[in-house]
């Protein structure tokens, strides 16, 4: 049975010039609304997740939930995991480590509020080889301005699957950094100027995290051997605060079979390759999940079941090349222009730190963006992680 069906659902460019140039933007046709079901098991205890939604416009996406599902994972040793929705259209439950084991087979059962019954073929899994490495390189990346190349770091990761029957590998990306604000507090305005001797750092140090959604697989099936010696993973340019004190990368690595491999990689390969007039079109990709009481629907998604092995990697600040610094000048105000301004804060916003110029109790001071001293309206937090080294 084919596993990969493709439709094209065409492609949304919009190209804007500056002058009297209209923007183009082809026609789409639309193809008619279909169930997505996707989900994930592993042989990790704690929550497996499935989520049920619908296919939206092409021109117009936003997620399309559907709620009031009933959801069951079973196995093919007739256990049955019941799944409850925590948020809207999203469902998951708690499996302990007694019922995730490597050569056991997994599927998901769907039955939507208008009856419809969708069930997933067995997924097994497969176990998992250890991550060797996790290494990076200094890169230099072309851009479409030769003039402005960006500079940052590759990161590859190496496996030895020797031993192991998993040939197929699908690689989750989770990056932490630590970052740091321009300046310390000190004074501040909350309807007047208080002067402070001391500074403190409680805004200063921070740290972020983020999941990448970018896709990563790799194959050893076409190798002379069972070990990937040099994946590419994500590149991480200078031009953010993520290299500019240090950054970490945590991996998981998970085991897939030649379905779920063809599954993920053709999505790498569309996500890779749309973005131009001229390049590779999206499409529309059929996974592994059928209707039983229609099984003429096309129903989109996949339910994967992995081992899954993990490890991660910290980078200290690199000198190679230069960091992204956040423009944090004073802003030059004298007494008036500064009292003007901070008048038009509202108490909400209390407070507003300030620069002082001299260090003296009577100033002068000026202002200075909020974020160059309050590290977490960069979108961190002040709470280091547990693992941070």
């Amino acid at each position: 049975m084919q596993v990969i069906k493709k439709s094209i659902i065409g492609l949304t460019v919009m190209v804007l010039f500056r002058g009297c140039i209209d923007p183009y933007t082809p026609e789409i046709d639309e193809i008619p609304e279909m169930i997505v079901i996707s989900g994930r098991i592993t042989d990790q205890e704690g929550y497996h997740s499935v989520e049920v939604s619908k296919s939206t416009s092409y021109n117009e996406p936003y997620y399309n939930p559907v709620s009031y599902c009933t959801v069951v994972i079973t196995d093919d040793k007739n256990q049955r995991f019941d799944l409850t929705e925590y948020a809207p259209g999203k469902y998951r439950c708690w499996v302990g480590k007694e019922f995730l084991n490597a050569g056991t087979g997994y599927r998901v059962e769907v039955t939507t509020p208008d009856g419809k019954q969708y069930q997933s073929d067995y997924e097994m899994i497969l176990p998992c080889p250890p991550i060797a490495t996790i290494f990076y390189e200094s890169k230099k990346q072309e851009t479409d301005n030769p003039d402005y190349p960006l500079y940052g770091l590759q990161f590859y990761v190496s496996t030895d699957a020797s031993g192991f029957t998993c040939r197929n590998f699908l690689y989750d990306l989770t990056e932490t950094w630590e970052y740091h604000s321009t300046y310390m507090v000190s004074d501040y305005y909350d309807g007047e100027i208080h002067f402070s001797d001391v500074v403190y750092d409680t805004l200063f140090y921070c740290w972020q995290t983020s999941k990448l959604y970018d896709i990563y697989t790799f194959t050893t099936k076409n190798l002379t051997t069972d070990k990937i010696t040099r994946c590419p993973l994500n590149f991480v340019s200078n031009q953010s605060l993520r290299l500019s004190v240090k950054y970490s990368l945590l991996v998981r690595q998970y085991s897939m079979g030649d379905e779920a491999y063809e599954y993920w990689n053709t999505i790498q390969q569309q996500t890779q390759h749309t973005g131009g007039l001229y390049e590779t079109q999206p499409v529309s990709i059929t996974g592994n999940v059928h209707c039983i009481t229609h099984p003429d629907e096309t129903v989109l998604g996949y339910f994967m079941a992995s081992a899954v092995t993990e490890k991660r990697i910290f980078v200290p600040r690199h000198f190679d090349f230069s960091v992204y610094t956040p423009p944090c000048q004073a802003y030059g105000y004298d007494s008036e222009a500064l009292s003007v301004l901070l008048q038009s804060y509202k108490p909400r916003d209390y407070p507003v730190f300030l620069l002082n110029l001299t260090g003296l109790k009577e100033g002068p001071w000026d202002f200075a963006d909020q974020e160059c001293f309050d590290c977490t309206k960069r979108g961190g937090t002040t709470v280091k992680p547990a693992f941070w080294e």
